[in-house]
């Protein structure tokens, strides 16, 4: 190999391991070069749904293959069942770097949704599926024994993010 194609090799790999670090950055999550940190935009629309059924196959898919980036996106979903399932599955694979995720699927469930009493019990099993994922995940115990307030919800998310922001560089 002549000199010129191994400076050329040389400078396409380190051109793709900035383009990861910056990914890292952007993202903050975690530098790999696995599948895992990447959804295609199919299964992205899928979990994404306005098709309950299709929007659940994807989400049940991606907790199978333990594709993490693609189970966050279920923490946006409109169904809030699928946002409950997402966090339940974030819980259960221990992936500390989603805790920011959950934080903020915990914060945009702060408002105030029409639909009735079954809503309202549906929007309160999510604030419990996302608060546990959060202990879990974070070992801090703000709730436990307390009755969901949402002056206690709103001291919540402020101290998990305060968290995140102490041990972000640590999790992995």
């Amino acid at each position: 190999m002549s000199h010129s194609n191994i400076s050329l090799l040389v400078g396409t790999i380190v051109s793709a391991m900035l383009c990861s670090l910056l990914y890292h950055e952007v993202r903050g999550g975690k530098v790999s070069f696995g599948q895992q940190d990447t959804i295609s935009m199919e299964v992205q629309e899928k979990i994404l749904s306005k098709d309950f059924a299709v929007a659940k196959k994807a989400l049940d898919d991606s907790r199978e293959q333990k594709q993490v980036v693609a189970i966050r996106m279920g923490l946006k979903s409109q169904f809030l069942d699928i946002r409950r399932e997402a966090a339940n599955a974030i819980k259960e694979l221990q992936d500390k770097p989603s805790v920011p995720f959950l934080t903020e699927a915990l914060e945009n469930n702060q408002v105030r949704y029409t639909g009735g009493s079954e809503t309202q019990l549906m929007q309160a099993e999510l604030n419990k599926s996302l608060l546990s994922a959060l202990q879990t995940l974070t070992g801090l115990n703000l709730i436990e024994g307390r009755t969901l307030s949402d002056a206690l919800i709103q001291i919540a998310i402020q101290e998990y993010k305060r968290w995140w922001n102490e041990n972000r560089d640590n999790v992995k």
